[in-house]
Parts: C-alpha cells; structure tokens; sequence
C-alpha cells in the first residue's frame, strides 16, 4: 500500500514539474538533490544493517567467551578430582 501512495506521490510531483516547464539549471539541481537524498538513505540503511551485524558479532564473542569459561570450569574440577 504504501509503494503506491509514494510512486502517485511521485508522479504527482514530476507532472507539477513538467508543467512548471523547468528550464536545464532547475533540473540539474533537482536531480542532484535526488541523488543526495538516495546517498543518505543508502547510507542510513547500511549503517543500520551494520549495526545488526556487530551486535550479533557481541552476542556471540559473548556466548563464545561463556562457553570458553565453563569450559575452564569443568577442566579444573577434574583435575582437582582426579
């Protein structure tokens, strides 16, 4: 639902374009500015996919360490028992 409200946003936008008759400088700053606004978004989205990766990343360097302790743990136990 929302894909179409945005791209008949769009088209709404570009026709109010088209009929303004912009001239060559108007556009060139439009398109730029577009490309500017997908260079953040591509750069948000990155940045959040990063974000999930590293605290997986910390979660399981965690679990490792925890599994590497209680493994020290049980070894020790043994040697004393033995």
């Amino acid at each position: 639902m929302k894909g179409k409200k945005s791209q008949k946003d769009l088209s709404g936008i570009i026709g109010l374009i088209i009929q303004m008759k912009p001239n060559e400088e108007l556009l060139e700053s439009l398109f730029e500015g577009a490309c500017h606004l997908y260079k953040l978004h591509f750069v948000s989205h990155n940045r959040k996919q990063f974000e999930v990766y590293f605290q997986i990343d910390i979660f399981a360097m965690g679990d490792n360490k925890l599994f590497q302790e209680r493994q020290i743990v049980k070894s020790r136990r043994n040697t004393y028992t033995s």
